[in-house]
C-alpha cells in the first residue's frame, strides 16, 4: 500500500497531514512520491495520524511497502543484471547481498 493510498483510505487530505507535519502541501506531495525522504519524526507523526482514522494500517504497510516497491522498480531484476554484467550486490531480488 502506498502512503497516498493509504491517507485517502483514512479520508485525510494532503492539506491536513502537511499541517500535522509541519509542511507545505508540496512538500508532503513530494513524501507522497518518494516515502523514503521522509525525517523520522514526520514517519512516525504520519503513520499516527492515518492509525487514528485506520487502526488497521501500521508503519510498515505505509513506509516498508513503499520503500520496498520503489527500490524493486529501481534494480534491476538478476536476468536483466546478468545480461548486463552488473555484480550481485547491485542486483534485485533473492540475489542481492
Amino acid at each position: 500500500m502506498t502512503l497516498r493510498q493509504a491517507r485517502r483510505i483514512a479520508d485525510i487530505t494532503q492539506r491536513e497531514m502537511a499541517d500535522a507535519i509541519g509542511v507545505s502541501t508540496a512538500r508532503y506531495s513530494q513524501i507522497e512520491a518518494n516515502p523514503e525522504r521522509t525525517t523520522i519524526q514526520q514517519a512516525k507523526t504520519i503513520v499516527e495520524r492515518i492509525h487514528a482514522s485506520y487502526p488497521e494500517i501500521s508503519f510498515d504497510d505505509i513506509f516498508f511497502d513503499s520503500i520496498s516497491n520503489l527500490t524493486r522498480e529501481a534494480l534491476p531484476t538478476a536476468e536483466q543484471a546478468r545480461q548486463k554484467k552488473i555484480p550481485p550486490s547491485k542486483r534485485a531480488g533473492k540475489e542481492m547481498r
